[in-house]
Formats: structure tokens, C-alpha cells, sequence
């Protein structure tokens, strides 16, 4: 399961306050320019050596997928009866 179901999920059936202020924000991080955020990990993935290596990548996926999953799946689960 992705990290992003959960997510999806609490955040169309959560009844926690400042929600759509949190909705706003998963769509701000998602429409921010990759450059933006590529260039400050460049320098900081060579200082710690994971340049070229799975744990790099892994990284940085994690930065830049989960907000497009909550995205969907919470459009998803916001059609759910």
C-alpha cells in the first residue's frame, strides 16, 4: 500500500479542522518547479555520497511522489459513497 492511501483517506474522511488548508498545501508542494527542489539536494546527495546509488533514488522519490498520491487517492476516496 502506498503511503499515500492513508493520507488520501484521513484527509476526505478525517474530521480534523484545517483541512482544506492541508489539501491547499499537498497541491502547493505538488506544483512547486522540480528545479526548486532539485538543485539544493544536488550539493547535499553529494556531501553524504548517494549520488549514483539506489538510496539516492529512493530519497528522491519520496520527495517528490507522495504529494501526487495523496492528491489522487484523495480525489478518489472523496467519490466513494
Amino acid at each position: 500500500m502506498t503511503p499515500g492511501a492513508p493520507a488520501g483517506y484521513g484527509l476526505v474522511r478525517g474530521g480534523t479542522r484545517g483541512r482544506k488548508h492541508l489539501s491547499f498545501r499537498i497541491i502547493l508542494v505538488r506544483m512547486t518547479p522540480v528545479a526548486a527542489v532539485v538543485l539544493p539536494l544536488f550539493p547535499m546527495f553529494r556531501q553524504v555520497v548517494l549520488i549514483d546509488t539506489v538510496a539516492g533514488l529512493v530519497l528522491a522519490y519520496l520527495t517528490f511522489d507522495p504529494p501526487l498520491a495523496v492528491w489522487l487517492l484523495s480525489a478518489f476516496f472523496a467519490d466513494v459513497p
